[in-house]
């Protein structure tokens, strides 16, 4: 905290430094050697049903940096401070699982894969947490749950315009769902968790969106019949391009994506892989 010098302008009195909360308006923190000044709210016990996801997410990243050899925890800090982040290697990583952008550095693999695999010191897999007791903040106050427990209700969304079939469905990160349809071959993009929709139109003259798969970077592939092409965005589903048949191949059943650029694709009528690198 500074205090002003009435006397010369161009320097300060005397400072100090600031640390905790100051009337419930502020909070001083001191952050590798920097002074920091926070407007301070407070909590009114309340919290909304679409943060849960989020609060979920969170504490596999926990988990999973609680769980990790310190190799690799060298890594993330070595990485942040390389970077001249005023962050530590812990809030680095966070930082990058919550946003899904792991797969973005070093070949990681993308976290929406999680593997209970132990890789060497340049690979980083990700497992998902035990079943174990956390806390799920509702509207309603605070729940205890197991995690063995989601999926176990559902809520009915709807149909999704007059489409009768929902071939295909896809994560992006940060709330963005894509879904795949027939018989008009529409995608159809949600950016709150699946709770509301917005119908992108037919692709093409295509009549079914067999596959999803999201590659990392706002990139997506979808693979549709009955003309055996595949569809690509680079805006996260918001618009594609039409990389065309594959082959003589009429069905794109299935597309995966395996890091460091390498994607699948699995068709009919004659059962083929693709590749692309």
């Amino acid at each position: 905290m500074i205090v002003p010098n009435y006397l010369n302008t161009r320097l300060p009195l005397f400072s100090v430094r600031a640390k905790g909360k100051w009337k419930n308006l502020k909070i001083f923190q001191v952050i590798k050697g920097k002074q920091f000044l926070r407007a301070y709210t407070d909590y009114d016990g309340s919290a909304k049903g679409h943060l849960i996801p989020f609060q979920s997410k969170f504490a596999a990243a926990v988990w999973n940096w609680q769980n990790m050899s310190q190799v690799k925890r060298r890594v993330f800090i070595s990485r942040a401070a390389k970077l001249g982040l005023r962050i530590s290697g812990y809030n680095y990583f966070i930082s990058l699982y919550m946003r899904d952008r792991l797969e973005d550095y070093m070949g990681y693999p993308d976290p929406h894969h999680l593997s209970h695999e132990s890789g060497g010191a340049d690979e980083i897999n990700f497992r998902t947490p035990p079943e174990t007791m956390f806390e799920i903040f509702t509207e309603a106050g605070i729940l205890s749950g197991r995690q063995e427990s989601i999926g176990l209700s559902w809520a009915d969304l709807g149909q999704q315009g007059a489409e009768t079939w929902i071939r295909s469905l896809a994560y992006l990160g940060n709330g963005i769902v894509l879904a795949g349809s027939d018989p008009s071959g529409k995608i159809f993009r949600s950016t709150d968790y699946g709770i509301t929709w917005a119908d992108l139109g037919q692709q093409g003259a295509e009549l079914y969106i067999h596959s999803l798969a999201y590659l990392g970077n706002g990139i997506v592939l979808a693979g549709s019949a009955p003309n055996g092409k595949i569809f690509r965005s680079t805006d996260y589903g918001i618009t594609w391009a039409d990389l065309g048949q594959q082959g003589a191949e009429t069905r794109i059943y299935s597309l995966a994506y395996l890091g460091n650029g390498i994607a699948l694709a699995g068709s009919g009528l004659n059962g083929k892989i693709l590749r692309s690198t």
